[in-house]
């Protein structure tokens, strides 16, 4: 009797165990049919379709503008094209020219604005700022005296280049400014103590003041 009554509890077990079988595949069935119908794999397919498509034109694109000249680019790309084309190339007509430097002395002066992307060719001593200093490191790549960018350090007043400033710098930029003097393209731009792109008086006597105060 002991025998029989735990064969038909192992009875009982298989055919539970079968019965929970049937169920979960039958809840799997309708979970796949369910999910075929609302549209999972419909739209797990147009997702794989979509990305396929930006990357098509993306390289699409790359080809197509491979070979197009600046102002090209930024007739197509407008103001998002905020990145160096040519350093110095202020006028975006692909070449660094003394023109380029004018252009960069009238933006100072509130005479002619440049472009925003010529604005961001001028910037090249890369100090975030457009001034004179840019037109004359310009007007020197133009007469292919530097090369653009210009990080090389100099020292503002020393326009003897002796690497030091005093009252003979002064007095040479006084000279050069009244016209019986001449300066190099880099006793220029050491003598440019105001960074207006021009040597003056005024720069004659802001490094006698700077001689003065030290």
């Amino acid at each position: 009797m002991k025998n029989i009554l735990i064969r038909g509890k192992r009875g009982i077990t298989l055919v539970a165990l079968i019965v929970t079988l049937i169920v979960m595949l039958i809840l799997v069935s309708v979970t796949v049919t369910s999910a075929i119908n609302g549209g999972l794999f419909h739209y797990t397919k147009k997702a794989a379709e979509s990305t396929n498509t930006a990357i098509a034109k993306d390289k699409e694109m790359a080809n197509a503008t491979a070979n197009m000249t600046t102002q090209e680019l930024i007739e197509l790309f407008g103001e998002k094209l905020l990145t160096v084309t040519k350093y110095g190339d202020t006028d975006l007509n692909e070449k660094v020219e003394s023109t380029d430097a004018i252009l960069v002395m009238q933006h100072i002066k509130n005479i002619r604005e440049l472009s925003e992307q010529g604005l961001v060719n001028a910037d090249v001593n890369l100090d975030g700022i457009v001034n004179g200093t840019d037109a004359l490191l310009i007007d020197g790549c133009a007469l292919s005296i530097i090369d653009l960018p210009y990080t090389t350090p100099y020292l503002v007043g020393d326009a003897d280049l002796n690497g030091y400033v005093d009252a003979v710098d002064a007095l040479i930029v006084d000279r050069y400014a009244e016209g019986t003097g001449e300066l190099n393209f880099f006793q220029k731009l050491n003598a440019d103590a105001n960074f207006d792109g021009e040597i003056t008086y005024e720069d004659a006597q802001a490094i006698m003041n700077s001689v003065m105060s030290n």
